[in-house]
């Protein structure tokens, strides 16, 4: 579940994650809960009430990530939302690094075409020079 799709690293772990599975009895959803913790919780229920295997959140609120680790008895995965809570664990992507790659490309002999996204609200292309 994310909260909302700002980031490249949640929209291309959505559609690599979904393109990746092609194994029978296998499901993998990805749903956005538009940073409205009520919603985010609703969908939580019902994924459990689904009986899913595990669930990978990125959580809306501190209050709400501490929520799903007090309520949810699944395997849980954490992705990309440092609250600077250091008693978990976390997946997240390192935007510095990324920012080095994205330049290296950019700037790599040949390259015409130049996406842009930005955070909010939705990442889009804004722009190809």
């Amino acid at each position: 579940m994310f909260p909302t799709y700002p980031t490249s690293f949640l929209l291309r772990w959505q559609k690599n994650s979904n393109n990746a599975v092609d194994v029978p009895d296998i499901n993998l959803q990805s749903v956005c809960t538009y940073d409205d913790v009520d919603y985010e919780n609703k969908l939580t229920k019902a994924f459990i009430a689904r009986n899913v295997d595990g669930l990978f959140i990125v959580p809306s609120t501190l209050e709400n990530q501490q929520h799903h680790l007090r309520k949810i008895r699944k395997p849980m995965v954490l992705l990309d939302r440092d609250f600077k809570y250091t008693d978990n664990a976390l997946v997240e992507s390192n935007n510095i690094s990324g920012g080095e790659k994205l330049t290296q490309n950019i700037l790599r002999p040949g390259r015409l075409q130049y996406g842009f996204c930005w955070e909010m609200p939705v990442c889009r292309v804004s722009a190809i020079v």
